[in-house]
């Protein structure tokens, strides 16, 4: 920039701003503007007056240093500032995509979290029947097995309820029962009941004048109806056999002759399963209490004249369900007074 072009710069100011303004500049480079002007040439310098093309050129240099200056200044002092912004932007923008991420990662192990629940299932009524000439064999949800005869059918909850397993039966079928001490395994024709103790029996509800039959082939199961007005009849001897009909309720159980003519008393034990053939009754309650390590109190002379014959699974069975079953076929009553404790008495 020459003199001519500052001076042209300079006259777009009032005449007193462009003496401040080159005051100003010119303070900044103090040595220059005393070398220059001293304070009293300066204070009494007017507009009209002209500086000799030398002195004008220097000033005008370094008036256009100055300003060179203070526009570096005004850089310099934003750039911190706008480091300052981009920080925080970058601050604002990470935190930001950090939640998403996060807000995403929360999302899924929410879904993961809820697809791993059991969720609740309404149990649907579920038939089955066999329409073929031969027996159909099907394993239920509890892994029990049913073998349905020809033209038999079978009506139950899928799944079943959460405290019994109940099938309703029209025909003839052979039930292999899963243990499930929390849930009983009954067959219903009717109002008659059969309910399984962790066993093998068939059921046989084909007879046309309505009478039922049941079969044991192991463990125990109870005979009784749903109204509560009937006698209630247990089998558990392998072989023995129960019927019940409409017009006389249910039958005393009729147990199959043995194999074999050894009626000698004995109980054998093989695993945890005791084999009582023919044993007096006080006998096996003894046997019993030793073997469940328990407290049973009982008139032994009484007892001593019936005999009985079964199995018992040590390890399966509890001993109040095992006096329960002996005392139901012996007419008998059975009280509990503790954990341990049992009484039986004759009624």
């Amino acid at each position: 920039m020459n003199g001519e072009e500052q001076q042209d710069n300079l006259s777009r100011h009032p005449a007193d701003k462009r003496k401040k303004l080159l005051r100003t500049l010119l303070d900044e480079k103090q040595p220059l503007g005393d070398h220059l002007l001293g304070e009293d040439d300066w204070e009494s310098f007017q507009q009209v007056d002209r500086l000799p093309e030398a002195t004008r050129v220097r000033i005008a240099n370094a008036v256009k240093q100055g300003i060179s200056q203070q526009r570096g200044k005004v850089f310099q002092f934003y750039l911190p500032g706008w480091y300052a912004v981009a920080s925080m932007l970058l601050v604002v923008g990470g935190l930001s995509l950090f939640w998403k991420i996060q807000a995403h990662r929360w999302a899924i192990r929410e879904q993961q979290r809820l697809a791993a629940m059991e969720l609740p299932v309404i149990p649907a009524w579920k038939t089955v029947s066999n329409d073929t000439a031969t027996v159909m064999h099907v394993v239920l949800a509890d892994r029990s097995k049913v073998s349905l005869h020809k033209g038999a059918n079978i009506r139950f909850k899928e799944p079943f309820d959460a405290d019994r397993r109940d099938i309703q039966l029209r025909g003839k079928a052979r039930f292999d029962v899963a243990r499930d001490t929390a849930r009983p395994f009954t067959v219903l024709v009717g109002g008659f009941a059969t309910t399984a103790l962790g066993t093998s029996f068939t059921v046989d509800a084909s007879a046309v004048d309505g009478r039922v039959q049941v079969w044991l082939h192991s463990g125990k199961v109870k005979l009784w109806h749903t109204d509560e007005h009937h006698e209630e009849q247990y089998l558990s001897t392998p072989g023995a056999r129960g019927a019940f009909d409409l017009r006389h309720g249910i039958s005393k159980p009729a147990v199959s002759r043995p194999k074999n003519n050894n009626t000698r008393p004995s109980i054998t034990r093989n695993g945890t399963v005791l084999a009582i053939h023919n044993m007096a009754l006080d006998n096996v309650i003894t046997r019993l209490a030793k073997e469940y390590d328990a407290h049973i109190d009982f008139d032994r002379q009484a007892l001593g004249k019936v005999s009985y014959t079964g199995t018992v699974d040590i390890q399966q069975e509890r001993l109040e369900q095992v006096l329960q079953i002996i005392c139901a076929l012996n007419h008998l009553k059975l009280e509990r007074t503790d954990e341990q404790h049992y009484r039986i008495i004759i009624q």
